[in-house]
């Protein structure tokens, strides 16, 4: 046999590498390196969940948000319902209750008197909107809507619902 092949051969044979026995002290250094991590990793969770359990609860706000009716909202101006329906030109519309929302009467006002319910004026309420049309004082707020939401701008309801 070579000295090429002999190599060859000693290469491909399989060593058995020598086991090495643990000692008791490997295995209580060990032991005590568990413990360790262990201990960092309870006083770590222990510190976490204290934060976490004394951080206030949050309430979902979508939940908890009920549209005024006009009888609520009368009370809020301090006046009565037939005086909140005439300021806003609404006391000649048919079938309004003093149960209905506010978001079911704001298409029937007109364009004047819902900057007027908003407590703001006609061009300042044009501008917020984004409103790129002239509409008049007197365009329903139905007709502002519908446009609005043909251009793909949001509603005026999802815009005001905190009155």
């Amino acid at each position: 046999m070579s000295e090429r092949q002999a190599k060859t051969k000693r290469k491909n044979e399989i060593k058995k590498a020598p086991v090495k026995k643990k000692s008791a002290l490997d295995i209580i250094s060990n032991i005590i390196i568990v413990i360790l991590i262990l201990t960092v990793l309870g006083i770590g969770g222990w510190a976490v969940y204290s934060k976490f359990s004394q951080m206030p609860k949050e309430e979902s706000t979508t939940e908890n948000i009920t549209t005024p009716t006009i009888s609520e909202a009368a009370q809020q101006e301090e006046i009565s319902v037939e005086e909140f329906l005439a300021k806003y030109g609404l006391s000649d519309v048919e079938g309004l209750t003093d149960d209905k929302e506010i978001t079911e009467i704001m298409p029937l006002m007109t364009f004047e008197n819902y900057a007027a319910f908003v407590d703001s004026d006609v061009e300042t309420l044009k501008q917020g909107m984004g409103l790129t049309k002239d509409y008049s004082n007197d365009t329903l707020m139905s007709e502002i809507i519908a446009d609005m939401t043909a251009s793909g701008q949001a509603p005026v309801e999802e815009t005001q619902t905190e009155e």
